[in-house]
């Protein structure tokens, strides 16, 4: 991967800023507004540093990925035409097996984590976890339904989760953590930056300090470098689905896993880099001041906030919707 400068002590393997973000950190005084300039991932490791294309298939060499200026609106199937591999679907152990072998190679690179399922909760039902390297734009899905939690372990999911030693990136990961604890055994560890706690920061280093959280969608409509990550095609796909699938849950358990489920689920994911790098700069100096320490505590709450309540009931949407204050 590419090249990571440790700002404080090398041991700690979470404190870290990439390379071509050191020279744009800057005090900022403007209202929060995206950069108009293109997010422009880093370059992928070469062909022979991937897993054997003779066992298993997985990423393409990596390349910028432009929208769709062509394509006039979303055809399902028909109009995705990557230049690059998005997703790929893991449902026995041993290709889990070689992936989680291939994240484990880069120790140092912090991995973006996201769940899907059924009224995902303790008592719902998880159905995916979807996992990327940072800055890479292959997510890497693993079917909980076919490993079970005998696979996961096997394969090495449950170690990677709960490293202590391996940043991971999540958005709102309450509900993840109460899912993956009370029906996978895996009990998601910090060192964990959640994106959501991290936008919070954000508003109240401006003096502003938010009543209400803001949603995934808000945040990736109104960044640039996420909307230049995702295609047209995936961008419509997402806000079109989020609707549907908001009163129809259990499509998430229904196998095989039609293309627009994978997508979706895998676009969640790969968006959260560009978030991330987005945040950063926002922050400017004062993330490696006092900022960091913050949103990480912030975040170590957000993992133990559903995950350590008694009550199985579900909280009100109103509750769920409350900003906490780091």
């Amino acid at each position: 991967m590419t090249s990571i400068l440790f700002t404080r002590n090398p041991k700690v393997p979470w404190s870290f800023t990439p390379l071509d973000q050191v020279k744009e950190f800057k005090p900022v005084s403007k209202p929060l507004t995206a950069s108009a300039k293109s997010y422009t991932p880093l370059k992928a490791p070469s062909q022979t540093q991937l897993l054997p294309t003779t066992t298993f298939s997985i990423t393409k060499p990596y390349k910028e990925f432009k929208p769709h200026t062509e394509s006039k609106g979303f055809q399902s199937k028909a109009t995705y035409t990557s230049r690059f591999q998005r997703y790929e679907l893991l449902t026995n152990v041993r290709d889990a097996k070689y992936v989680v072998d291939f994240f484990n190679k880069s120790p140092r690179v912090p991995i973006c984590v996201d769940c899907e399922g059924v009224d995902l909760s303790r008592t719902g039902k998880l159905c995916t976890i979807q996992i990327s390297l940072y800055r890479t734009q292959t997510a890497y899905i693993f079917d909980v339904l076919a490993l079970g939690p005998k696979g996961l372990r096997q394969c090495g999911v449950k170690t990677l989760l709960e490293s202590k030693t391996r940043l991971k990136i999540a958005f709102d990961c309450r509900n993840d953590s109460d899912a993956l604890y009370y029906q996978l055994d895996i009990k998601l560890a910090p060192p964990l930056v959640d994106l959501q706690v991290m936008y919070i920061g954000i508003q109240q280093s401006r003096v502003k300090v938010p009543q209400w959280v803001t949603g995934y969608e808000k945040l990736l409509n109104s960044c640039s470098w996420c909307t230049n990550a995702l295609t047209k095609e995936e961008l419509y796909l997402k806000a079109k689905l989020r609707i549907m699938w908001k009163y129809q849950q259990a499509q998430w358990a229904q196998r095989p896993m039609d293309r627009d489920h994978l997508l979706y689920a895998a676009c969640d994911v790969v968006a959260m880099s560009p978030l991330f790098d987005w945040f950063l700069r926002e922050f400017g100096k004062s993330w490696h001041t006092h900022w960091r320490y913050r949103v990480m505590r912030g975040s170590d709450i957000y993992i133990q906030m559903y995950r350590n309540r008694q009550s199985p009931h579900k909280l009100t949407k109103m509750e769920k919707c409350i900003a906490i204050r780091i």
